[in-house]
């Protein structure tokens, strides 16, 4: 019978390292908490800690399973947009033992709330709408999977170099790597116009960390609420 690491490897490359019981496995990156306990600590103030989360972009599950550890959370549906990486998710779910994350194989490209039988308390978007070649289509589509809030982690652009369909940002390269979007170029969105879109589209910023010296670009965590949710 081959070890829990051995087994894992199978699986692999992984990016993030795991630790269960004592036992360590997949990549080299350590885990940390700082999106979900900031998301924690600032939600509570919206009206407490959500019970169904729609996670977008799981990736190997590090986040759903930080969020589904908290008492208060009853389910996370965690949506990814690449098989391999989600049976890494799933891997690291049977190891760690938890029943509440439901994960779904989907292109995030193509969001559609209809795919969906009922809105969720608060959706989870972290590391993924810099990937996106029209972020604003699936920020168009929120307001109609949530009825609370909307948590994001998402690099902006530092300064407007294009304007697209009204949005300006600047385009970025993505690579092949499963930490890249499924499309070969992405659209950053300006903070300001960020904020904006968020606006138009129903949510509007309680919270905000910006972070415009972060490593490969300006970063942010935004905690927006729905308005007259």
């Amino acid at each position: 019978m081959s070890s829990l690491p051995e087994a894992a490897a199978a699986l692999g490359p992984w990016w993030f390292r795991f630790e269960h019981r004592g036992v360590s496995f997949g990549g080299a990156v350590e885990r940390d908490r700082a999106k979900t306990d900031w998301f924690f600590a600032h939600v509570a103030a919206l009206g407490g800690v959500p019970r169904r989360i729609l996670e977008l972009g799981a990736h190997e599950g590090s986040h759903s399973l930080q969020l589904a550890a908290h008492p208060e959370v009853e389910e996370v549906v965690a949506l990814e947009g690449r098989r391999a990486t989600l049976e890494r998710a799933r891997f690291a779910q049977r190891v760690f033992g938890d029943r509440k994350i439901a994960y779904r194989e989907y292109n995030l490209e193509r969001l559609e709330p209809a795919d969906f039988d009922r809105p969720f308390d608060a959706v989870f978007c972290a590391g993924l709408l810099y990937h996106l070649p029209r972020p604003w289509d699936l920020l168009g589509r929120l307001p109609a999977l949530t009825r609370r809030c909307l948590f994001l982690d998402t690099h902006y652009a530092a300064a407007p170099e294009a304007t697209v369909e009204g949005h300006p940002g600047c385009w970025f390269t993505e690579g092949s790597d499963p930490l890249s979007g499924l499309s070969p170029s992405s659209f950053w969105l300006t903070f300001a116009d960020l904020v904006r879109t968020l606006d138009a589209h129903g949510f509007a910023v309680r919270y905000a960390r910006d972070m415009p010296e972060f490593p490969k670009g300006p970063r942010a965590f935004i905690l927006a609420e729905r308005k007259g949710g």
